[in-house]
């Protein structure tokens, strides 16, 4: 608990933090500061002489995590195409099921050993920083910034990395529609008005939203397993990472249908998948663990991969949602 409240802070420091600095520095900058710093304290974490360093570790370390994954969706976000910014913003989300999968069977193969998973914890921003600094910046940001000839660079290197012909003039100014270079969109002054002015409403309700799916989140991901153990396999001295692993799949498999549906179900769809019925598919898992039959435990499985194979569709529809509700500038 005390663990889970550490990198909760963390995160809503870092989020902060992010909406200033992923405009002010830029989205590259940001995630190339953050994510180094994340891997030293990774790093950090494992060597830990007591557990209170750890909680001050974790709670910095959650910050860094917390300020790179808000600059590495806008990042991505404006290098998409709008008539399928849906399907691929789906697919980039198969990292998190593939990535909690390498987690659990760290895990297992390490008796639940936590400074395995520091080490695992970074190598991943070790790699993701490398991947980073061989990334251009983020044309839209860079025209912001009246940065043209370094925005052209960029464009050309997408085009040179799709394949694509260059069918337009290297030399003409670009500008963002509605909003040409004005470097007032990019003040703090600005920013505010625009959170609290005219989309304040959007802004609550989105504020309200992740709220409402970190709280869930972490409440499956944090205590989720001591609570299966107890439904399922009850008396067992370890967490049953074979069931971890069967709910992760289902993650899996909700996440590549959703790449496929997300846009066919629209954003309400997708909530009514993600809120309602994963909720009604978690209470029917909880109802057939009690009933303490023999043939409850699979069918309490089935319940809690399907319900798995759900969450992604709440996650997806929050952050299409809340990328078309707001304006570009």
């Amino acid at each position: 608990a005390h663990l889970a409240s550490s990198s909760a802070l963390g995160c809503v420091l870092g989020s902060i933090a992010a909406c200033v600095l992923v405009d002010e520095w830029g989205r590259r900058a940001t995630m190339l500061t953050a994510a180094p710093v994340a891997f030293m304290l990774n790093l950090c974490m494992a060597m830990a002489p007591s557990f209170g360093v750890v909680l001050i570790l974790r709670g910095i370390q959650a910050a860094a995590w917390a300020m790179v994954k808000t600059a590495i969706v806008a990042w991505y976000a404006e290098f998409l195409p709008t008539h399928s910014r849906g399907l691929l913003m789906a697919a980039v989300s198969l990292g998190y099921p593939l990535g909690r999968g390498l987690v659990i069977v760290t895990a297992s193969n390490t008796h639940e050993a936590w400074r395995p998973l520091c080490v695992l914890s970074a190598a991943g921003f070790a790699t993701l920083s490398v991947l980073i600094y061989f990334a251009p910046e983020s044309p839209r940001f860079l025209v912001l910034r009246g940065q043209q000839a370094a925005a052209r660079c960029a464009l050309r290197l997408m085009h040179t990395i799709n394949g694509s012909k260059l069918d337009w003039d290297g030399d003409v100014p670009l500008c963002i529609a509605h909003n040409a270079t004005e470097q007032s969109s990019m003040s703090s002054s600005y920013r505010l008005r625009m959170l609290f002015g005219p989309n304040l409403r959007l802004f609550i309700f989105s504020l309200t939203l992740f709220g409402m799916l970190s709280v869930t989140t972490v409440l499956i991901d944090t205590w989720g397993p001591g609570v299966f153990q107890r439904l399922i396999s009850p008396g067992a001295r370890e967490l049953p990472h074979m069931v971890l692993l069967l709910f992760n799949f289902g993650d899996l498999g909700g996440t590549v249908l959703s790449v496929f549906l997300a846009d066919r179900l629209g954003r309400r769809g997708s909530f009514f998948i993600g809120f309602f019925f994963q909720a009604a598919l978690f209470g029917a898992m909880a109802r057939t663990a009690l009933l303490n039959q023999t043939s409850s435990a699979p069918l309490a499985m089935a319940f809690g991969t399907a319900a798995s194979a759900c969450r992604c569709f709440a996650w997806e529809a929050a952050h299409f949602w809340t990328l078309e509700a707001f304006s570009t500038e």
